[in-house]
């Protein structure tokens, strides 16, 4: 869990520098592995309405606004499961 922490902290500073396209590429690999683990501890149902205000987030191409459900709401909710 930790680990998923850190990334979304690294994923959310790279989307502040500007670095959209890298963050964008270390994001989608996130999200993946995000999943895999919200799978095997069934508490995707907690996460669903942040997934969804980050989806909205990335489709308005407002990284800023990502960075920070990345790195507040996100590893917030995380940090109840780890």
């Amino acid at each position: 869990m930790d680990i998923l922490i850190q990334q979304a902290n690294e994923i959310a500073d790279l989307y502040r520098l500007g670095q959209e396209s890298y963050a964008s590429e270390r994001y989608k690999a996130f999200i993946d592995e995000l999943e895999r683990f919200l799978e095997n501890k069934q508490v995707l149902h907690s996460v669903s309405s942040i997934f969804n205000e980050m989806l909205s987030a990335q489709s308005r191409c407002d990284w800023l606004c990502l960075a920070d459900y990345l790195e507040y709401e996100l590893t917030m909710e995380l940090n109840r499961y780890n």
